[in-house]
């Protein structure tokens, strides 16, 4: 099962037959997670899987199968999808082909374990794919198939762990699980927490992560290419969510003691009181106006031009500074008072250098 889910993206799943070998006349059994309506993953390749494929989707062939297991009515169309993608520039060695491990023995000896498949020599079944062998644990490949589409890692939502724990609260891996999420999308403060969690139910399986984000606040900061949701930010600006989290840390500490030794726990109530301090001073009448400014470092985006780098740290800068906006307007300050601007890198607090990086991501007020 696919664990993670994207967010702010609809999922579906369309059967292309509900079949055996007892009522073909049904189609041989296969279905296609779609998002936003449009094919992700095809879970089964039997004979007439193909022809239902095409059809509901414009002719086109899926670029990822999932194979259940090796009975002939949900592999028997491998070898029509193999004919039909290796004379096409755009597909061949393209499809990606997840295959429970144990399985990939077999799925070679009945599809792929013999010569002269075409005429043409030297062609190998396993040419036109990229076979992916997975575990039981499938929803680990998810960055495989969001890389087919585009999809960043920041974007996965962690839903299903949420789901698993309104089953089961005390379900440790499910806390894990959500804390590596929220980690790979630098929601740091939402993370902490969660791996808070697991640690509280006698789970040690994060516990140096814990101790570095309580190293110098770490859990408090944001890297180079994220802004903090509303949720993180409530978690770091309301007294309460602060309380229950440095309890959480008092309770992990005694269960484990090479957990942040020299951490003075009053310490995680210190972004509490400074916020607390802000939105009561801008809430004062004397205040007219308030500037609030977002700046990012100079490290640049991976994989881009300079010309889309410098959009892309504006719009980050501006992302940052309407995050903090937004959560003083929740606590009372008028909105009509606030503008927001982004200044991406051209106003760094300490230079360009490295050493100067955290200083320089940050967001300023200002008021007249």
């Amino acid at each position: 099962m696919l664990k993670p889910e994207i967010q702010a993206s609809l999922f579906a799943i369309r059967f292309l037959g509900v079949g055996n070998s007892h009522a073909l006349e049904l189609g041989t059994s296969s279905c296609v997670l779609e998002q936003n309506h449009e094919p992700l993953l095809l879970i089964d390749c039997g004979f007439s899987t193909l022809a239902a494929y095409t059809r509901i989707y414009s002719n086109s062939l899926p670029l990822a199968i999932f194979i259940t297991h090796t009975h002939l009515d949900h592999i028997g169309g491998l070898e029509n999808l193999f004919y039909q993608s290796y004379f096409k520039e755009n597909y061949i060695g393209k499809i990606k082909l997840f295959v429970p491990v144990k399985l990939v023995e077999i799925l070679h000896k009945r599809m792929a374990d013999y010569s002269g498949i075409l005429a043409e020599g030297g062609v190998n079944f396993w040419d036109n794919f990229q076979l992916i062998p997975v575990s039981d644990h499938f929803g680990r490949t998810r960055q495989c198939l969001c890389s087919q589409k585009g999809i960043n890692s920041t974007s996965i939502k962690p839903l299903p762990y949420q789901r698993a724990l309104q089953i089961n609260p005390d379900y440790d891996e499910a806390w894990v699980g959500m804390g590596d999420v929220y980690y790979k999308q630098g929601q740091f403060p939402l993370s902490f927490d969660a791996y808070l969690n697991a640690c509280t139910r006698d789970s040690p399986a994060r516990n140096q992560r814990i101790t570095e984000l309580l190293d110098k606040n770490n859990y408090r900061t944001v890297d180079g290419k994220n802004v903090l949701t509303q949720e993180s930010l409530n978690l770091l600006y309301d007294k309460q969510y602060l309380e229950k989290l440095r309890e959480k840390v008092t309770d992990c500490r005694s269960r484990y003691r090479n957990v942040a030794p020299t951490l003075v726990p009053d310490s995680l109530l210190n972004t509490f009181v400074v916020f607390r301090n802000i939105h009561f001073t801008l809430r004062k009448k004397g205040v007219k106006s308030i500037q609030v400014s977002g700046h990012t470092d100079i490290q640049p985006f991976k994989g881009v031009s300079r010309g889309e780098n410098n959009i892309r740290q504006l719009k980050l800068s501006q992302q940052r500074a309407a995050s903090v906006a937004d959560a003083l307007a929740k606590r009372g300050v008028p909105i009509n008072r606030m503008t927001t601007k982004g200044y991406g890198y051209n106003k760094p607090a300490q230079g360009y250098t490295k050493a100067a990086w955290d200083k320089n991501r940050r967001v300023e007020i200002e008021v007249e």
